[in-house]
């Protein structure tokens, strides 16, 4: 599903944006691992929402794999519908033949859906991986800087970097859940007609086989 991956955009987008917020305004610095976070800005959940964006990538690559395999198995189910309605021109039965051709149209189609979303989702996961291990950057210099500081330079009124962090991810978590109920909405709709292709792919494929003769 390309939701998903217009999912992890949008994470890397707010994060991008709260560290730019964080860092002073600085458009440059909101990707430098050097950007330094003012001590007492961490936040006592910091680690917690760390660990919650590492998550997010464990289910990303998750679903990767799960992309892998379903685009696998179908190539080799085109591979297969090919080949069988090759047989049922050479026997003569079009019927089983426009079904099979109707069938392996079907299946292409839904092939490019799924390597166009594995291509949308290596790139919304990369550029996700890029941006928690800039945070873990951050946040080690950030407790170094910490622990040396002075008990009164310990907190601060503003919003802390886990903050930043939790917000990105309650948002994510509610468009997620609104992508969800609208994909279940729309099960009940039906299907796109197929293309009136069969018949010429028919044809072609009698005057291919017959050459063959």
């Amino acid at each position: 599903m390309r939701a998903l991956a217009d999912l992890l955009k949008k994470l890397n987008t707010l994060v991008r944006a709260g560290l730019h917020d964080f860092v002073g305004g600085d458009r440059d610095r909101a990707g430098d691992t050097s950007a330094a976070v003012p001590p007492g800005r961490l936040g006592k959940n910091i680690d917690s929402e760390i660990a919650a964006m590492r998550e997010r990538i464990r289910d990303a690559m998750a679903y990767e794999e799960k992309l892998r395999q379903q685009i696998t198995a179908l190539e080799a189910d085109i591979v297969r519908l090919d080949s069988t309605a090759d047989a049922a021109v050479e026997h003569g039965d079009e019927n089983a033949a426009r079904s099979l051709i109707a069938e392996l149209r079907r299946s292409e189609r839904r092939l490019a859906m799924l390597q166009g979303d594995l291509y949308q989702h290596q790139t919304a996961a990369g550029e996700l991986v890029e941006r928690v291990e800039q945070l873990e950057a951050m946040v080690d210099a950030a407790k170094r800087a910490q622990s040396d500081a002075s008990p009164a330079e310990s907190t601060s009124p503003l919003p802390s970097l886990s903050d930043v962090l939790r917000r990105a991810r309650e948002t994510v978590t509610g468009m997620s859940e609104q992508i969800e109920a609208a994909d279940e909405q729309g099960q009940s709709k039906p299907p796109a007609p197929d293309s009136p292709s069969a018949d010429d792919d028919l044809e072609r494929r009698r005057q291919r086989l017959a050459k063959k003769e």
